[in-house]
């Protein structure tokens, strides 16, 4: 893979450290301006547990289980429905009390 990709571009061959120290610098002002948001706002974790709950969870773990299920079509008594079903019904409840537990931390400020 990597010596098709020095065919394609051979300047990659010739300078792997021209740019070194600019994306250093760029890597660690985010770093550095992420630890930053996160000390300033008093509910940062909170806040994260609340983009978790409402857009992690339905896309890591519902959304696949309920496209297989379009795409697939297994039957309704199938082992495998029943355990696609399964997985999507928990983790929607998960999120469901994710989203609930959030907002009450941000809420109630814990």
């Amino acid at each position: 893979m990597e010596l098709a990709a020095v065919r394609r571009w051979p300047e990659l061959e010739h300078r792997p450290w021209r740019r070194f120290g600019a994306r250093t610098g760029i890597r660690w002002a985010y770093v550095l301006s992420t630890a930053l948001v996160g000390c300033v706002v008093p509910f940062f974790g909170a806040l994260m547990n609340l983009i978790g709950a409402v857009a992690i969870t339905p896309t890591t773990f519902v959304l696949p289980c309920v496209l297989w299920l379009y795409w697939r079509r297994p039957s309704a008594r199938s082992l495998e429905f029943a355990a696609a079903m399964c997985v999507a019904v928990v983790m929607t409840a998960v999120g469901v009390l994710g989203t609930i537990s959030a907002f009450r931390t941000i809420i109630l400020g814990e």
